[in-house]
């Protein structure tokens, strides 16, 4: 396999402020892009940052407060990011809200959060992207990190959750031929259950909570190397990726 670099590449992860999105944004600086981390906490994403990467690389950093719910938000990233960067290579939507609750208790504001973060959130982002990411020549790709809550057979309590997840793949169905000819790659990643701080803002979160504790979970630095293959050509196209990719398998 040849090793992956991403020197010249612009990137945005949304959801980068822990989790995930976060080890997924810092392996994005270390291979060489430039990368625009967003969160809704960006004190905490600061602190973090600075632990983790050295001075050389945090010239490569860039940090937006967004809350992708909100689509004036999103206008705000995408402007930003033209500012700083002046295009995308790379957008990585790792932002996410979970539910699980019986599905009579959900109030409709707890159902609206989750739909307008997990899938309007998700649509917002990559339509206000295209136009950055339209004039480039090279390949680009859009990787959103769904669930596998939308794929498999439905779990109890996961019913809103899993909703806005299966949406996504509706999503990817019909962009995928419309933006066939573009060189964009869209990648919809189903990953296992893995550590993250997902639970502790669920709705519902001490039950989901419990279930984690008693789940066999993945490590998020497993899944974020998955992820990351990727951008190795070669494997992407050997192994024939369609536009989701289940970890699970």
């Amino acid at each position: 396999m040849k090793q992956i670099t991403l020197d010249n590449k612009n990137s945005i992860v949304i959801g980068a402020g822990s989790g995930l999105g976060y080890e997924l944004a810092l392996r994005l600086v270390k291979l060489g892009s430039k990368v625009v981390f967003t969160s809704k906490d960006v004190l905490f994403l600061r602190s973090s940052i600075k632990k983790d990467l050295d001075k050389e690389l945090l010239k490569k950093v860039f940090i937006k407060r967004v809350d992708i719910s909100k689509p004036h938000d999103v206008d705000s990233l995408m402007t930003y990011t033209e500012n700083k960067l002046g295009s995308i290579d790379i957008l990585i939507n790792s932002a996410g809200i979970a539910s699980y609750k019986p599905f009579i208790n959900m109030s409709d504001s707890e159902i609206e959060s989750v739909i307008k973060t997990n899938l309007l959130g998700a649509i917002y982002v990559i339509k206000k992207s295209l136009p950055l990411m339209s004039s480039k020549l090279s390949t680009r790709w859009i990787i959103q990190i769904g669930s596998l809550a939308g794929q498999k057979v439905g779990h109890k309590f996961f019913s809103v959750y899993s909703a806005s997840k299966e949406g996504l793949v509706g999503l990817f169905r019909s962009l995928l031929p419309e933006l066939n000819q573009t060189g964009i790659k869209l990648i919809l990643v189903h990953p296992p259950a893995f550590n993250s701080r997902l639970p502790l803002k669920a709705f519902g979160s001490k039950e989901l909570i419990k279930k984690f504790n008693e789940s066999d979970l993945k490590k998020t630095g497993d899944i974020a190397s998955k992820i990351i293959r990727i951008f190795n050509e070669e494997p992407f196209l050997k192994e024939g990726f369609k536009f989701y990719l289940n970890l699970d398998e």
